[in-house]
């Protein structure tokens, strides 16, 4: 059973940011999935170049008693977008930061597992979460079933660290990006930020690509590295649900040529490598959150219920 919220202490002070620049089923069903809690601000984050999206998003906001945040730019990107959801929480009077993507959704114990993460490790900073729950449109491996035309996975990539899958040896070392590997995939997404955490980062854009994520973790890297922040990676699956199947995504939008792909790909190792050592960039070497016995665990008759309604509803 999973723990509940008596056992994991007090709800941390958390503003939920809700990113969104298109399809507003996909955000209505994110900002649904948050929930109501006391002591949980949460926030409609528009960020899109078309100026008359913000309109769907407020509505959304209004029906489900969020705040909105109108951000609509000809340039929206996803790094400016993310910089805005930080800012906001830091305009905020909350403790941490949950950051959702627009297109992807929280499970409904969202709340008791980010509790007992600062149960487990008070020091907590930043979280780095794995993709280990995902809808797309193929079979994503791990515990997969079909809802429609869509595939749902849990557990997709295992409850342990799979050295082959990953491509990393867990300890330091050197991060894919320094490879010869043309865009490699983001090894994790952070969704879990302190205010600390928050003011000692930032997301750079950059003109080519989509490595937002890749630098942000290159700069947590460091900062854990010099004993400024204490970041963490988990290996549990119970926060967090991917929708890699949203038609209009920035990815499946802005598909370029393999020479737009290199050019991005060299500017974000240019940059990567004035903020970390490459010897010591892996971020592998991020401490590891394992799944416990029951403790923090979404079961699987909860998982496919709350997927499959999560496909389903949109």
């Amino acid at each position: 059973m999973m723990k509940n919220q008596g056992e994991t202490g007090p709800s941390p002070s958390t503003y939920v940011a809700v990113l969104c620049h298109h399809d507003l089923p996909r955000v209505e069903r994110a900002v649904q999935s948050v929930g109501h809690h006391e002591g949980v601000t949460v926030a409609v984050v528009s960020h899109s170049a078309d100026s008359t999206f913000g309109d769907g998003a407020k509505k959304i906001a209004e029906k489900h008693g969020a705040v909105h945040l109108d951000h609509a730019s000809p340039h929206a990107s996803c790094p400016t977008g993310k910089q805005i959801c930080l800012e906001a929480f830091l305009d905020s009077d909350r403790e941490y930061l949950v950051q959702v993507d627009g297109d992807d959704f929280l499970y409904s114990s969202w709340l008791v597992s980010v509790q007992d993460y600062l149960r487990r490790v008070p020091s907590l900073d930043a979280l780095v979460i794995l993709t280990l729950d995902r809808i797309s449109t193929d079979d994503p491996g791990g515990f997969s079933w079909q809802v429609g035309e869509k595939w749902a996975g849990v557990w997709t990539d295992g409850t342990a660290w799979d050295e082959e899958f990953w491509g990393y040896r867990l300890g330091p070392g050197v991060s894919s990006i320094f490879g010869n590997r043309i865009m490699p995939p983001t090894f994790g997404m952070v969704r879990l930020f302190s205010r600390q955490a928050a003011l000692a980062v930032h997301f750079r854009p950059l003109d080519e690509g989509y490595p937002e994520d890749w630098l942000l973790l290159c700069d947590l890297l460091r900062l854990h590295q010099q004993g400024d922040l204490y970041v963490c990676m988990t290996m549990r699956s119970d926060f967090y649900v991917i929708d890699a199947s949203t038609p209009g995504s920035v990815q499946r939008e802005k598909e370029k040529s393999a020479e737009e792909y290199r050019a991005g790909w060299r500017q974000m190792r240019d940059t990567a490598a004035t903020l970390i050592n490459p010897m010591r960039s892996s971020p592998a070497e991020f401490p590891v959150i394992w799944p416990e016995k029951e403790a923090g665990m979404v079961p699987l008759p909860q998982k496919v219920t709350e997927i499959t309604q999560g496909v389903l509803s949109i």
